[in-house]
């Protein structure tokens, strides 16, 4: 995204920005996920453990208390949904409620695509486009007109993982996350992903 911020050139005036923020994504088996995002002023950490799915928003300036909100139904089907989606590398989603339909060939950015639906519980459903040659994925699209590209590939214990995800929504900036570690099978403990013991708002 972007901020407004003063123009250096102009004084008085305001100019866009990118946004730079930290962010941590983790996802483990069976079914748990983390995403911490940081700025100077704000931690946002999403979470999901198994059926429960939760937020805590932390300003680091210190000027507000720490705020706990809990998912609701429909945001733990999607982080469900996302979970195993990472998890899965294009597998095993019927043990989740999924299907797989193949929906024809697709033309994405010059490259001739298979295009695919994998539909969670819940209808949460992510459209997927395969490069015909050579069975890369191209392009995601996650509903709302929210769509994720992936660029680079980063190879950790043999595992492909892509180097930058490029996220495109109608309206807004686009987002850019580019992976600097990668680690897999790092076994984390429960108690990451456990709803904090604090007051829920």
């Amino acid at each position: 995204g972007t901020e407004r911020v003063p123009d250096p050139a102009k004084p008085g005036q305001t100019v866009d920005r990118p946004v730079r923020l930290a962010i941590d994504i983790v996802f483990q088996k069976p079914m748990q996920q983390r995403q911490t995002l940081r700025s100077d002023k704000v931690e946002r950490t999403t979470a999901l453990d198994d059926y429960d799915g939760w937020e805590k928003i932390t300003d680091r300036t210190g000027a507000n208390q720490p705020r706990l909100v809990l998912m609701d139904a429909n945001g733990i089907k999607r982080l469900r949904a996302t979970t195993w989606d990472n998890l899965g590398f294009f597998r095993g989603y019927e043990k989740h409620g999924g299907s797989a339909q193949l929906l024809g060939d697709a033309t994405v950015d010059g490259k001739l695509c298979d295009k695919v639906a994998f539909t969670y519980s819940g209808g949460i459903t992510f459209t997927r486009f395969f490069d015909k040659s050579n069975g890369r994925l191209v392009k995601s699209e996650l509903g709302n007109g929210l769509e994720i590209r992936e660029e680079g590939e980063i190879v950790v214990d043999g595992v492909r993982f892509p180097r930058r995800l490029v996220q495109r929504a109608p309206g807004a900036a686009d987002t850019i996350v580019t992976f600097e570690k990668v680690t897999v099978n790092a076994g984390l403990p429960a108690s990451e992903f456990a709803m904090p013991s604090m007051m829920i708002r």
